[in-house]
């Protein structure tokens, strides 16, 4: 590696870390910049995990299994293995997000909804950009990933907005039952 891209990461190492203490900043309310939360939502969180853990436990025995028959998949080895990684991640906050676990008590909902999709649609132009092939061989390369992370925070945007949507006919009906 030469001095211009090794000057080149680390000046986005720190450009990233400070972007990183803006966000988090934005994202906490109450400036304690620990997110809390209540006793169900650690229930919530706990369930998720054990969840989202047997989810990956069985989807890499399925790939041990698959890869020791030589079975060609259309998807590069380690690609693989971090897709599984993103989709078991992917369930955990989906499940936190549908039954309340996932946004502290102190956490900006509508901040952490931006952040989301802007961090979608960086990881999509960011593909788009990329010079490194997208199928290789007839495989999907690491370079899909970027799409693969673009999608995953456009899906967990998605949810929010369904979730925001579920609570709000949620909370007319309860109004409705109320003034009865």
């Amino acid at each position: 590696m030469n001095l211009s891209t090794i000057a080149g990461v680390v000046l986005g190492i720190i450009i990233g870390l400070i972007i990183l203490v803006i966000i988090k900043n934005m994202l906490i309310t109450d400036k304690t910049y620990r997110t809390k939360y209540d006793e169900r939502q650690k229930i919530v969180r706990g369930k998720g995990y054990k969840y989202s853990f047997w989810m990956l436990s069985i989807l890499i025995t399925i790939y041990a299994m698959v890869d020791s028959k030589d079975i060609s998949i259309p998807v590069q080895r380690s690609a693989i293995l971090i897709f599984i990684i993103l989709i078991c991640g992917l369930f955990h906050i989906i499940y936190c997000i549908f039954n309340d676990g996932y946004f502290g008590i102190n956490t900006s909902p509508k901040a952490y909804y931006i952040v989301i999709v802007i961090l979608g649609i960086f990881e999509v132009v960011v593909g788009i950009m990329s010079r490194d092939m997208l199928i290789e061989d007839g495989k999907l390369t690491n370079s899909a990933l970027l799409f693969f992370f673009g999608f995953m925070f456009f899906a967990i945007g998605v949810s929010i907005l369904i979730k925001n949507i579920i609570s709000k006919d949620k909370g007319d009906d309860e109004d409705e039952e109320d003034d009865e």
